[in-house]
């Protein structure tokens, strides 16, 4: 998706269809809040959930989310949701996004080798090679 042309709402609808599109299950839109969506969130945030009217409403660009929910969004979709929200990535982030899918696994491998090397430096950890 285009970031600089495209609304939350845009995003919204395109991750709803996606996944209908990649299971080849008709859901309602509350469904997939309910069903889909909330899991991913309870993963990282036991007990939480995402209200499947809110999500209507922006989807369908009633409103926009509050700090709450942007922060459940960002737990559900990672930070490539930050531009449809108005926030923008930095430009190394960004084309770290674009361009994961395309990347070789051993290029995968050695982005996070240097992101573990980076963040254990700064606590004074040794480095070891993921699995």
């Amino acid at each position: 998706m285009d970031k600089e042309s495209k609304t939350l709402s845009d995003y919204l609808k395109h991750r709803y269809t996606e996944h209908v599109m990649r299971t080849g299950n008709i859901i309602t839109e509350k469904e997939y809040v309910r069903s889909v969506l909330n899991p991913l969130l309870r993963k990282e945030s036991p007990g939480d959930r995402l209200p499947p009217g809110s999500w209507y409403q922006w989807a369908n660009e009633g409103r926009t989310p509050d700090s709450n929910n942007i922060r459940r969004l960002i737990i559900i979709f990672g930070m490539e949701v930050l531009p449809y929200l108005g926030i923008p990535l930095p430009p190394d982030l960004q084309q770290v996004i674009e361009n994961w899918d395309k990347a070789s696994p051993t290029a995968r491998r050695n982005a996070l080798l240097a992101l573990q090397d980076s963040d254990s430096h700064a606590n004074g950890e040794q480095v070891t090679e993921p699995a």
